[in-house]
C-alpha cells in the first residue's frame, strides 16, 4: 500500500511541476541575475558581483546567488537561495529558474537557460592548460569568456563550444591582482623577507575518484617524504621566508594537512572568506608563486613576478590527464623544478631578487592575456547589464 501511495505522490508531484513549469512561462521575464560559484562567494563571479553591486540602484536589478550549501548569506546585502534545501528553498529556485532574465556562473552547469529571452554567460573558473575528460561546456551557454584571443581556439577546442560564443572581455578576479590591499595584514602573514604562494592542481580528489599524478604522501608535487618537507622548512627559516600552501578546491586535504612546520602555512577557503580576503588579492601581495598545470598560471603572469614550475610528474600527467597543447612547454614559461634541490635554488635565487625569465614569462602573458588592467569587472558587468536590457541575444 505504502509503495502504491508513494507512486501516486511522485507522479502527482510530477504533474504539478509540470502545470507549474507551463504557467511561470506565461509570465514575463523578471530583472534577476542568477549568480553561481564554487565555493559559494568566490572566483570570478565574486568579483563580478562586486561590481553590480554598485551598479544595481542605477538599473534596478536584483542579484541572487544559487548555493548549494545552507546558512550562507553573500555578502554586501544580497540574497542566496539554497537549491538542495528545504522545500521552500527548492520551490524558490524551481521558480527562479523560470523568471530571472540573465544567468552567469563559473564553475558548475546548471545556470543554464530554460525559456526564450534568458541569457546565460559562463565566466569559466579559468583557462585550459591541462585536458578536463568529463568537464565540458559543449554549447550549454549562450556566452563564454576566453582569457585571450589566442587562446579562444584552445577553449573552444578543449569545451566542444562553438568559438561564436566566447568574448574577451578579461577575467574579472585577475582584477584583484592590482588591489592587494591589506590581504597579509588581515591573514596574519607578516614579517617575512618573501612570501612565495605554492597553488598545485589536485592530486588525489576529495571525491576519491581521481588521481592525478603518482603516489605522493603529502598529494602536492616535489615533496614525497618528511626529510623532504624538513629540509624545505629549514631552508625557509634560514632565508625568513614563507611558503603560503593553497590547495586545489578539489584536493583531498587529509592528505596536504600532514605538511605541519614552522614556516609552510596551509590556507583554505574558509580563512580567506573569515578575513574577506579574495584569493587573487592574497596573490597580487606575495613575491612569487609556485604552481604546476593549473590556470592560475596565466593569471599570476600579470604580476610580472618569479613562476615556479613543478614538473616531477610532467610525464605521468601527460600519459594520464594530457595537456590542451601538443607541446606545452611552448607555454610553461619560468623557472622549471624537478626535484626538491631545484626548489631550494629557487627559493636562494629569490632572496636574492633574481627573475631569471621575466622576458620568457612576459611574451606568454600577452599572448594569454588580451587585458592588462583591472578593468574586468567592468567590462564584464556592462555586458551583463546589455543582457539585461535586452540588448544582447542568445547565440
Amino acid at each position: 500500500m505504502k509503495k502504491y501511495l508513494s507512486k501516486i505522490y511522485k507522479k502527482a508531484v510530477v504533474l504539478f511541476c509540470l502545470a507549474a513549469d507551463k504557467i511561470l512561462r506565461l509570465f514575463p521575464l523578471r530583472n534577476i541575475i542568477l549568480l553561481e560559484s564554487y565555493p559559494d562567494f568566490t572566483d570570478n563571479t565574486m568579483a563580478l558581483y562586486r561590481y553590480l553591486v554598485k551598479k544595481r540602484q542605477d538599473f534596478g536589478y536584483r542579484l541572487i546567488w544559487i548555493t548549494e550549501q545552507s546558512q550562507k548569506t553573500p555578502p554586501e546585502g544580497g540574497t542566496c537561495v539554497n537549491k538542495k534545501g528545504g522545500l521552500r528553498e527548492r520551490q524558490r529556485w524551481f521558480v527562479l529558474q523560470r523568471t530571472a532574465k540573465v544567468f552567469v556562473s563559473c564553475n558548475r552547469f546548471y545556470l543554464t537557460t530554460l525559456r526564450s529571452g534568458q541569457v546565460s554567460l559562463f565566466l569559466t573558473h579559468g583557462s585550459p592548460l591541462k585536458t578536463s575528460p568529463g568537464y565540458k561546456y559543449f554549447n550549454r551557454f549562450d556566452y563564454v569568456l576566453s582569457q585571450s584571443t589566442w587562446l579562444t581556439p584552445y577553449v573552444a577546442e578543449e569545451n566542444q563550444t562553438e568559438i561564436k560564443r566566447l568574448l574577451t572581455l578579461g577575467i574579472p578576479r585577475n582584477d584583484d591582482l592590482y588591489h592587494p590591499g591589506q590581504a597579509l595584514s588581515k591573514l596574519n602573514l607578516l614579517g617575512y623577507e618573501k612570501i612565495i604562494a605554492w597553488l598545485p592542481t589536485y592530486r588525489q580528489h576529495r571525491k576519491g575518484n581521481r588521481h592525478d599524478m603518482k603516489a605522493s604522501n603529502f598529494g602536492i608535487p616535489l615533496l614525497s617524504s618528511e626529510e623532504d618537507v624538513a629540509r624545505l622548512n629549514a631552508k625557509l627559516v634560514e632565508k625568513n621566508m614563507l611558503l603560503v600552501l593553497k590547495p586545489h578546491p578539489a584536493q583531498d586535504l587529509r592528505v596536504v594537512r600532514a605538511l605541519a612546520v614552522s614556516n609552510i602555512f596551509f590556507l583554505e577557503n574558509a580563512a580567506l572568506e573569515q578575513k574577506r580576503v579574495p584569493l587573487y588579492a592574497f596573490l597580487g601581495a606575495v613575491d612569487a608563486m609556485l604552481t604546476d598545470y593549473s590556470s592560475v598560471y596565466y593569471d599570476y603572469l600579470l604580476c610580472d613576478k618569479p613562476v615556479g614550475l613543478t614538473l616531477d610528474d610532467y610525464e605521468v600527467y601527460k600519459s594520464k590527464r594530457g595537456f590542451v597543447y601538443p607541446d606545452p612547454d611552448m607555454v610553461l614559461k619560468g623557472y622549471r623544478l624537478y626535484t626538491v634541490d631545484d626548489l631550494l635554488q629557487f627559493i636562494d635565487e629569490l632572496a636574492n631578487d633574481k627573475h631569471l625569465y621575466r622576458r620568457e614569462q612576459n611574451e606568454i602573458c600577452r599572448l594569454t592575456n588580451d587585458y592588462h588592467d583591472d578593468g574586468s569587472s567592468q567590462r564584464v558587468g556592462e555586458f551583463v547589464i546589455r543582457l539585461l536590457q535586452g540588448e544582447g541575444n542568445s547565440v
